[in-house]
């Protein structure tokens, strides 16, 4: 068992340090790496959202394969600064989506350093606050994605 938390702290901690870009995209090329995090990072925090009562939360950290899943999840949703990076210096007319979209990393961010306590404690409440918290950025990545003007 502290093997396993070892690990997913370990993971958590690495996507935590990734390094940043600086390129220049065109815009559709932006546009799209845009709707794929976007796309992501909303489908990672409703995978983890039936997981905001205790008594499953607590049942989902004993179970191995409900644990591995929620790592899959939170190691996205904790590396959102890191996805939004990479997507490289946004053209003008996507200043809005980027703004919203490091917006919704903020509570990801918490979400992700939640996820890690939940783990490292065997911490049902914090799992519930982690899905609590990376629910509050859905509102921001549905903006961003308006924003893209992208289906």
């Amino acid at each position: 068992m502290k093997i396993r938390r070892g690990v997913i702290v370990l993971t958590l901690l690495v996507l935590a340090g990734c390094g940043t870009s600086h390129h220049r995209s065109s815009a559709a090329e932006w546009s799209s790496s845009a709707t794929v995090v976007i796309d992501q990072l909303r489908g990672d925090v409703l995978a983890v959202a039936g997981t905001d009562r205790v008594p499953v939360a607590r049942a989902a950290l004993a179970n191995d394969s409900q644990l591995y899943g929620l790592l899959v999840a939170f190691s996205d949703v904790a590396g959102c600064g890191h996805m939004v990076a990479t997507l490289g210096l946004q053209p003008a007319r996507f200043v809005t989506a980027e703004r919203l979209l490091t917006r919704a990393c903020g509570p990801l961010g918490r979400a992700g350093a939640l996820f890690t306590k939940a783990t490292t404690r065997a911490d049902p409440q914090a799992l519930v606050a982690a899905v609590r918290e990376a629910a509050t950025a859905l509102p921001f990545l549905d903006r961003a994605r308006l924003a893209l003007g992208t289906r």
